[in-house]
Parts: structure tokens; sequence; C-alpha cells
């Protein structure tokens, strides 16, 4: 169960790498379009299942009560610096992890956060308090 998989990437590599279902989950619209593109594209739609919804509404979408359980549970970079309440979001992972189930996390250091988009010098405390803003155009992927 990828959270904020995004357009799909690391759902689809766990399919491509002999996970039998992956359902991914995430809040854009247009990323999840892109993420049952690219299931088409490689034939892995019997095999995988995305979901758009906001993470905390995710119990509307996905039932934890009927069988919807996973081995795993997976979130990667760039996540847990947008979530506004991760005690929820933590609870919420572990409503869907099957006994002995695993949750795997793979997340920048928040050192990066300091510095200027060149990466040359340090701009901000690494305790800083402040709203951060990214405003850009188009998008990393």
């Amino acid at each position: 169960l990828p959270l904020q998989c995004h357009f799909g990437l690391d759902s689809l590599s766990l399919v491509r790498r002999g996970a039998q279902h992956v359902t991914g989950v995430d809040l854009s619209d247009r990323a999840i379009d892109k993420a049952q593109e690219l299931a088409e594209t490689l034939n892995l739609t019997t095999s995988t299942r995305f979901i758009c919804c906001n993470i905390y509404d995710l119990q509307k979408h996905l039932s934890c009560n009927q069988g919807e359980l996973y081995d795993i549970v997976f979130t990667s970079y760039g996540v847990v610096g947008w979530l506004p309440d991760i005690n929820k979001w933590a609870s919420l992972i572990s409503q869907y992890l099957k006994p002995n189930g695993v949750f795997i996390m793979v997340e920048l250091h928040p050192v990066l956060w300091m510095f200027d988009e060149m990466f040359s010098r340090i701009e901000e405390s690494y305790f800083n308090q402040k709203t951060f803003i990214c405003q850009r155009d188009g998008t990393y992927t």
C-alpha cells in the first residue's frame, strides 16, 4: 500500500519486483491518471489499483475492516513534510497493516530544507518554524 504514491513509480516497481497486488493512493487526480496510464502501458492493470483521495479520507475509499490489509505500507521521498497531522497518518498506517506487516519509509533528511535551490549556501535554520512555500511551474516528474 504505497501512500502518497504520486504517478505510481514505486507502486509499479513493487509489482514488477514480484508483489501480487499493489494499491497506490495519492491526492492528485492528474498523478493517479498518469499512474493508471503507466500501469496500462506496462500491462500491470490486473496487479495494481490506484485511489485518488485525501490520505486522511482513505477509509472512505478503502475498507481496512473488510480484509483490505497489507503486508507492506510504503511511503517515499517528499511526503512527511507536507502532512498536517502525522499522528493521524501513523494511526492510519497501523490500521492497514496485516499482523506482522511492515511499514517502510524512505525520506530525505530535513537538513536539505536549509539550502537554497542550487544547494550552494545555507539560507534557513535547521529549526526553521516558518511556513515553506514552493511555487514552481510544472513538476519534478
